[in-house]
């Protein structure tokens, strides 16, 4: 299933609602645009963008399910980038459709902020010290609870 609201691939610098430049959520998993980057367990991996650098992806059954960065020089669909106060993120999206969840390894709260009702695309805002974010993730919906990759 591949997932593409408003889709572009005009701005390079920041995620659009369905992926990242022509990488798209629930895309088919192209081995010459990527360089695999861990092993594969059960039918997951991870890959560095060989066309975008600071992005990488997660691949479950040759699906793209998850994008990745903790490059500062790339906005999330909603204009924040890794380094903002977490605080930012509840300014720009509010914490009215934030879904906050505990990360069970650093026991600091993860802010998820949903593309639409029904939870299939999402952006996830992660911290290492509670009060800056340190990675943009944004996945299909059971991606964006999942924190420890492929495990």
């Amino acid at each position: 299933m591949l997932i593409c609201c408003a889709c572009t691939n005009e701005n390079t610098t920041t995620f659009h609602r369905s992926g990242y430049g022509s990488i798209y959520l629930g895309g088919i998993y192209d081995a010459s645009k990527f360089k695999q980057v861990s092993e594969e367990l059960e039918g997951c991996f991870n890959a560095l963008a060989l066309d975008f650098s600071g992005i990488s992806i997660t691949v479950e059954n040759n699906i793209i399910s998850e994008i990745s960065t903790d490059d500062p020089s790339i906005l999330s669909y909603n204009g924040i980038k890794v380094g903002d106060p977490i605080s930012l993120v509840k300014d720009k999206v509010g914490l009215d459709v934030l879904e906050i969840i505990q990360n069970d390894y650093t026991n600091l709260p993860v802010f998820v902020h949903w593309h639409d009702e029904n939870k299939t695309v999402g952006t996830r805002y992660s911290t290492d010290d509670g009060t800056t974010i340190h990675y943009i993730d944004m996945g299909l919906s059971e991606r964006m609870y999942l924190l420890e990759g492929c495990a």
